[in-house]
């Protein structure tokens, strides 16, 4: 008799919500400046080719052949061809209980052998309307992601202190989206004062708490807008928002727009 099996050492995986996917071939006129942005998308820059520069809050990098930078939307304020060429791809996504990614750091990983394969179908899923195939684009995405972290050799530091009290306290925050859980409270129930368990916390999820219960809300906001019929006042009630004009305006500040205006814009595509 043969009885094999594979036990996780965590209970947290990653959840990645993939909104676009951008192949850019790009040549020594492509200069783009952004304003200051409110919302909180990951930016995920591969270059396959060629050099970019990318200007982040006070910071510069070089992206140049085979790296990975992965970045914060709000706080990339320009990115430009930097030589005669730059072909990259430009993903724009949503994280949340996935701890310890490289942000704001230029990682070397050699170019995957159907690269380029993969990240088309990536794309042919994601402009398909099907909730499974939305669901595929980013598993696929995610599989990309972590297929060039492995390759680069990057490690996820997996022995910080306290870690497994911190991811304790983000599935607490992730089976609680009904109430309405105060920093405090957490910290408490983990057994810390506030500021040191904000502090552990981001050091782990590169977010504060307050926030990535903010993203979870917000992202299972975006969820029941697309897949159900609910309303505004029982979405708003479900996540345990006192009101629904406190929810709309979390969801503006994240999204850009209202929750009914983003509704309809999503009826529009069906």
């Amino acid at each position: 008799m043969v009885n094999e099996f594979s036990i996780a050492k965590t209970s947290t995986v990653s959840s990645i919500s993939l909104k676009a996917i951008w192949v850019v071939k790009a040549d020594s006129s492509y200069d783009i400046y952004k304003g200051s942005a409110i919302t909180q998308e990951s930016i995920l820059i591969r270059t396959i080719k060629g050099q970019g520069t990318i200007q982040y809050d006070n910071n510069v990098l070089k992206a140049e052949s085979c790296t990975l930078l992965l970045l914060e939307r709000k706080r990339i304020r320009r990115y430009f061809c930097s030589n005669n060429s730059w072909d990259f791809w430009w993903f724009e996504f949503y994280t949340t209980a996935t701890p310890n990614l490289p942000y704001n750091m230029l990682i070397q990983t050699p170019i995957l052998e159907d690269e380029e394969d993969q990240v088309h179908e990536c794309m042919a899923l994601l402009r398909d309307d099907d909730l499974i195939s939305q669901h595929l684009a980013c598993a696929k995405m995610s599989v990309l992601l972590y297929q060039w972290l492995k390759n680069s050799g990057y490690s996820s530091f997996n022995n910080m202190p306290y870690e497994k009290e911190i991811r304790e306290a983000a599935q607490y925050l992730q089976n609680h989206l009904n109430s309405n859980i105060s920093i405090e409270q957490l910290a408490k129930k983990s057994g810390f004062c506030s500021k040191y368990f904000c502090k552990l916390f981001k050091s782990i999820y590169n977010t504060t708490p307050k926030r990535y219960y903010i993203q979870l809300k917000m992202q299972a906001a975006e969820a029941l807008l697309r897949n159900t019929n609910m309303t505004i006042n029982e979405i708003s009630s479900n996540l345990g928002y006192s009101s629904p004009f406190h929810f709309t305006r979390e969801f503006i500040k994240y999204y850009g727009c209202p929750p009914i205006l983003y509704r309809k814009g999503e009826k529009q595509k069906d």
